[in-house]
């Protein structure tokens, strides 16, 4: 029997089906590849959207913090005048007291009148008049930045 023309016919099926088969897969991988890169730009569009965000965000945040620096830095200078100028006043009042250019007024409440022999009985000396209360700059600050 002669086999040679059938393993010949065999052969070349297996050939041209490997062929066919190499060709196929090819074709799909580089579908596979075309579809990997289309992925890959999309994705580094992504990332450089959210890059270029995150940088504006970032960019905001130390504008707003070096505004926020500033206005402090100039509240801060401010007060510390306030309080260099009233520390100025209250050393020309106590050198005004001091020299008697100025008099210093306390009142004491007439209670102590009911019962002249019970000295314990006489309230305590106050103001004539009351101090103005003011905030403190800690205060004032928060004011400021939470109003």
């Amino acid at each position: 029997m002669n086999y040679a023309p059938h393993l010949i016919a065999c052969v070349l099926g297996i050939a041209i089906g490997g062929a066919a088969t190499h060709v196929f897969d090819s074709s799909g991988l580089a579908n596979e590849r075309t579809a990997h890169k289309r992925d890959n730009e999309v994705n580094a569009q992504k990332l450089a959207s959210l890059s270029e965000h995150a940088a504006r965000a970032a960019s905001d945040a130390i504008a707003a913090h070096n505004a926020a620096a500033a206005r402090i830095a100039s509240l801060d200078d401010q007060y510390h005048q306030e309080r260099k100028t009233h520390e100025a006043g209250n050393a020309k009042n106590r050198a005004a007291i001091a020299n008697g250019t100025r008099r210093l007024r306390i009142t004491i409440a007439n209670e102590g009148a009911r019962h002249p022999k019970d000295p314990s009985s006489a309230p305590p000396a106050t103001w004539a008049m009351e101090p103005v209360a003011t905030p403190s700059y800690h205060q004032r600050l928060e004011k400021v930045f939470l109003d």
